[in-house]
This record gives C-alpha cells, sequence and structure tokens, in this order.
C-alpha cells in the first residue's frame, strides 16, 4: 500500500488513487492533468480507474498466488520481498519470501476470488481487449494522452509484466501492452489531447463498461450491503459462474459511495453523454441506489496488496 508524507506536518495519504487525486490538486496543471475538464469524460476515467484499480487487483493476485507453479510463484515472493529487506543475504531472502507466500496464500480468502480462474479469464479478456485498442492504433483510453484510468492499468501491469506466468502470457498474447507498459514507465515528455464524450466509446471502452456492469458494480454493492449490515461475509459472484465469500471491505464500500458522490454532481447535460451507455452496461441502476452506502471516511482501510 503506497504512502505519501505531505505537509511539514508530516501527514500521510494512503492509496495509489488518493495520493493520484492529491497530486492533482496540487500541481497538475490544465496542460499535465490526468483527469478531463469535461465532466462527463471525467466520470468515465474515475469509473474505469476505479474498476481497474480494484477488480483487476484481484485478477492479479489471483494469478500471482494461486495460479502459478511452486517454482514461479516463489521467484514472486522472492522478487517483491527483495526490495523490503535489500540489502539481504540470498538466504535471508529465500527465508522472507517463504513466510511471505505463506501469508499471501492465507489471504486468499479475503479477496473473494474462489480458485482463481474466473477472475484471471476475466482480467485476461479485458488485456486483450486493451491490446486491440492499441493495435487500432489508438495509445490510450480517452484521446492522446493518459488519463488516470491509463495509469491504474498501468499499476497493475507494471506487477504482471514482473511475474513469471503472467509475463510470459502477456508477451505470447499482448506484446503491445507488454510494451506500452514499458513506455508509460516514464511519460514525462507525452502531450496529446482529450477526445469529446461522444468519441470515448471505443470497443474497448464498451467492453470494459460490460464487465463493470456484470461483475464489479454488483460486487461493489453487495459489499456495502454486508457492510452496512453488520454482515461478517457475502457472496461474490465471479466470471464463468462460479461464487466465492469475502469479509467486506471498508474502503471498497468507500469507493461505491464517491462513484455515486461523482455521477450525482453531474449536471443534466453532462449526465446524458453517458446515460445511455451506462443503462445499456447496467451501471446505472447501482449509481443512484444508495440504500447501502457507506461514506468516504471508510476509505482509510486498505484491500490486501497484491
Amino acid at each position: 500500500m503506497p504512502l505519501l508524507k505531505v505537509g511539514d506536518d508530516g501527514g500521510l495519504i494512503q492509496g495509489s488513487t488518493s495520493i493520484a487525486l492529491d497530486l492533482e490538486r496540487r500541481m497538475a496543471t490544465l496542460a499535465r492533468s490526468s483527469i478531463p475538464r469535461d465532466p462527463a469524460l471525467a466520470f468515465l476515467v474515475h469509473l474505469l480507474e476505479d474498476y481497474t484499480d480494484e477488480w483487476h487487483m484481484k485478477g492479479a493476485f489471483a494469478w500471482r498466488w494461486l495460479l502459478q507453479d511452486d517454482d514461479a510463484v516463489m521467484w514472486s515472493a522472492r522478487h517483491v520481498v527483495a526490495d523490503m529487506i535489500t540489502p539481504a543475504s540470498r538466504e535471508e531472502v529465500r527465508s522472507v519470501a517463504t513466510k511471505f507466500l505463506t501469508r499471501q496464500r492465507l489471504r486468499v480468502a479475503l479477496m473473494g476470488v474462489g480458485d482463481g480462474t474466473g477472475i484471471v479469464s476475466c482480467l485476461q479478456r479485458d488485456l486483450l481487449a486493451l491490446e486491440q485498442h492499441i493495435e487500432d492504433g489508438q495509445r490510450f483510453l480517452f484521446g492522446s494522452r493518459p488519463s488516470l484510468a491509463d495509469f491504474a492499468v498501468f499499476g497493475q501491469l507494471s506487477q504482471l509484466v514482473l511475474d513469471y506466468d503472467s509475463s510470459k502470457w502477456l508477451r505470447e498474447n499482448t506484446p503491445r501492452l507488454y510494451a506500452w507498459t514499458f513506455a508509460l514507465d516514464e511519460p514525462s515528455g507525452i502531450e496529446g489531447q482529450w477526445l469529446e464524450t461522444s468519441e470515448a466509446y471505443s470497443p474497448v471502452v464498451l467492453s470494459l463498461l460490460k464487465n463493470i456492469g456484470r461483475f464489479y458494480m454488483p460486487y461493489l454493492d453487495a459489499n456495502a450491503r454486508a457492510l452496512a449490515q453488520g454482515a461478517d461475509s457475502f457472496e461474490v459472484k465471479l466470471p464463468g459462474g462460479a461464487v466465492a465469500h469475502q469479509p467486506p471491505i471498508e474502503h471498497q464500500a468507500a469507493s461505491l459511495h464517491d462513484l455515486r458522490a461523482m455521477y450525482a454532481m453531474l449536471n443534466p447535460k453532462s449526465r446524458a453523454k453517458v446515460q445511455d451507455v451506462l443503462e445499456q452496461a447496467n451501471v446505472v441502476k447501482y449509481l443512484v441506489d444508495t440504500s447501502a452506502s457507506v461514506g468516504p471516511t471508510a476509505a482509510t482501510s486498505s484491500s490486501p496488496s497484491s
């Protein structure tokens, strides 16, 4: 979980999205912002960023800790802990990695991913759609400049390119996306323009919205309701028809609260730009039902790291 120290009082901001939004408020100019000025397009950016940051993280977690063979998963564990305990001997890294791997596999029950196959297949389909987007000549999701949603995609890919199995899959199935990940690692020279909202509904955006409506929004809604009711766990309906259980997570309930608040703030003209597409994707009904809302103060909690 990333932390950013801000101000002379040593205050901390926790979580990649919170840090990115704080940097936007304090430092971004209109020329360098990762959030479009058009409120409708900005809402789509926030929606896809949240989906990628949270739902794709489940897939990346399952791929890394559940679906690799013993040698590959140990390599992943050693890579993660080596950065934490440097300098250290090879034996020290292996010892800590073994304990860390055991910890991560015990945390699988908190993630609601079942045996991992369905959630990873969903992630792979999204990655293939992103690959096609690049093959079609589009560098980013919402124009010729990266948005917050693009950086969320990059965040998951920055880990997937490191693991043995996922890196091999990316090189074989999505070579352009694999290369894109390394190119976006240093984006300071990128200039570009935003699309108009009416032009933003590319096949990949529509595909991502479809999965948001089928899986992610029902998941966020069930999580928020379980938290509001004080339940110990709730059902997660996974791609492929499987059902898993997990305890409710406060910061994901706060994510739903924030998305609903952003949608409610759209004026009629801005809402009209996204309403029909979001209706077709089965997203709107989850944005207007506030019966299970949990306030933004819950966002201080964190989900298991990948």
